[in-house]
C-alpha cells in the first residue's frame, strides 16, 4: 500500500516583492513576462498583515464599494491569476494574488483602466497581461517600486494545464506570441 497524501502544507500564491523588484510564486522568486487575469474574480476590501499571525481579509459585497478601513488595515484586492513556465513562472496553473501592498494596488489600478475599456466585448475571456518592467512611484516621502503591467489581449479561460491561444487582441498592437 502506498502512502496516503491528505494534503499539501505548502502555500500557493503569487506576489510582487516591491523592495526586491521581483515576482514570487509559491515563495520562489521568478521573472514573470506574462500572465492571465480572470477579471471576474476581482475582490476589493481590506487586509491586515502581522508577523506570526494569519492574514485577515474582509471583502466588499461589490468591487466598487467604498471601504471604511478598520484600525491596522490597508486597502486590499484579490485576483485569480493563471501562470505558465513558458512565461517565467516556476509553475503552470492558477494562483491567488491577494495583497494589501501599495505597489501592487497601484499597478493593478493602472492596468484596470485598460481592462475596463475593452472588457464588455470579452465577457467569457480572461485578460492577457504583459509585464514590461517596473517603475518607481513617490508616495509621500517614500518611493515604491511598481510592476509595469500592460493589457496584451484576451484569451479563452484555461483549465489548470491547458495551452492557451489568443482569440482576440483589443489593444493597440497585436500580441506577439500565444500564451
Amino acid at each position: 500500500m502506498s502512502n496516503l497524501d491528505l494534503g499539501n502544507d505548502s502555500v500557493e500564491y503569487i506576489a510582487w516583492r516591491s523592495q526586491e523588484k521581483t515576482w514570487s510564486v509559491d515563495g520562489e522568486k521568478c521573472d514573470l513576462k506574462k500572465f492571465l487575469i480572470d477579471t471576474t474574480s476581482i475582490k476589493i476590501g481590506q487586509g491586515k498583515l502581522q508577523e506570526g499571525v494569519a492574514p485577515i481579509w474582509e471583502w466588499n459585497d461589490v468591487p466598487g464599494g467604498k471601504i471604511q478601513l478598520k484600525d491596522g488595515y490597508k486597502k486590499a484586492f484579490y485576483l485569480s491569476i493563471y501562470l505558465t513556465d513558458k512565461h517565467g513562472s516556476p509553475i503552470t496553473g492558477w494562483r491567488e494574488w491577494m495583497t494589501n501592498q501599495r505597489a501592487s494596488r497601484e499597478a493593478v489600478m493602472k492596468l484596470w483602466k485598460d481592462i475596463q475599456a475593452t472588457q464588455e466585448s470579452h465577457k467569457d475571456e480572461v485578460a492577457m497581461v504583459k509585464v514590461t518592467g517596473n517603475e518607481m512611484m513617490k508616495v509621500g516621502q517614500a518611493s515604491i517600486c511598481l510592476p509595469t503591467l500592460e493589457l496584451d489581449g484576451w484569451v479563452t479561460k484555461p483549465g489548470d494545464n491547458d495551452n492557451v491561444t489568443p482569440i482576440s487582441t483589443d489593444v493597440d498592437k497585436p500580441s506577439d506570441t500565444e500564451f
